[in-house]
């Protein structure tokens, strides 16, 4: 699926979202350059393998440092390390850079599992790329979660796994 499929299947999901169309950014840190204007707490996306094997795609907002160990411990798995930009676009259809929630939708196997930092469900809007890095997507948590479990992804939610 590609961004303008994306935003048709939240219109058809009835869920409200703002688009904020923008420059291509790669990093947390370019992100935060144009984030200012953009409604919604700013979030970063982390696709992560355990060794043994799991796929894990963690939302964190940007400003925090995620503990690998701390994750990795919440999620009862082995060492956590990034996975490869290989597995990315194999699994999520993604490429990096573009790294977001929304890249659940490709992954209709369920071989990656959703994690959402605890503090995002509390914030009144998240954003997140719309499978490319030249936009950002406004959404309400509840939202979010709605179009997780649509995707056939049950998102776990954890808390304790970073500082800001």
């Amino acid at each position: 699926m590609e961004k303008t499929e994306l935003l048709s299947l939240l219109k058809r999901l009835g869920i409200r979202f703002h688009l904020t169309e923008h420059v291509p950014v790669m990093t947390v840190k370019e992100a935060a350059l144009i984030h200012e204007g953009i409604p919604g707490l700013a979030c970063k996306c982390l696709f992560l393998r355990g060794k043994d094997g799991r796929l894990w795609l963690i939302g964190v907002p940007s400003a925090m440092r995620a503990d690998m160990h701390a994750l990795a411990a919440a999620l009862d798995s082995g060492r956590l390390s990034f996975a490869s930009s290989e597995l990315l676009k194999g699994h999520l259809g993604l490429l990096p850079g573009a790294v977001s929630l929304f890249g659940a939708v490709n992954n209709r196997e369920n071989s990656v599992s959703v994690v959402i930092e605890q503090t995002l469900m509390q914030a009144e809007m998240v954003c997140f790329h719309p499978l490319v890095n030249s936009a950002t997507v406004s959404l309400a948590p509840a939202d979010l979660m709605l179009f997780l479990r649509h995707t056939g992804h049950e998102p776990v939610v954890v808390g304790g796994i970073g500082a800001t």
